[in-house]
């Protein structure tokens, strides 16, 4: 199977999971890489970000492994928040340039003066 060619419109902002021509998804347990046939162990990478296309490519190259690169539905995609650790859709979880925070952890926070 080659590697998924994601237009580049969506590709920006798009999140995959890496399948092997057997259908098993790439994971990571907590001593080594593998591949699981349960997507929800999958790693979720961001195509652009990590440079899933040239990753691909340069694995396809060196090993002949023939991996693609699955767009995950964005419904699918979450973050835990640093403080409270709750899980939440990536979208409804805010970034403040060091942690993650749900929507009401962030209400919780204390503002940050714009000067220092």
């Amino acid at each position: 199977m080659p590697p998924v060619k994601l237009p580049a419109k969506h590709a920006r902002d798009m999140m995959v999971r890496i399948q092997n021509s057997d259908g098993q998804y790439l994971a990571r347990d907590p001593k080594a890489w593998s591949f699981s046939e349960d997507y929800t162990k999958a790693m979720v990478l961001d195509f652009s970000d990590d440079q899933i296309a040239e990753q691909l490519r340069v694995i396809a190259k060196a090993s002949g492994l023939a991996l693609q690169a699955v767009p995950v539905d964005p419904r699918e995609v979450h973050e835990s928040c640093d403080r409270c650790g709750r899980v939440e859709a990536a979208s409804e979880v805010f970034f403040d340039g060091r942690v993650f925070l749900c929507g009401r952890c962030r209400k919780r926070a204390p503002h940050r003066s714009a000067r220092r």
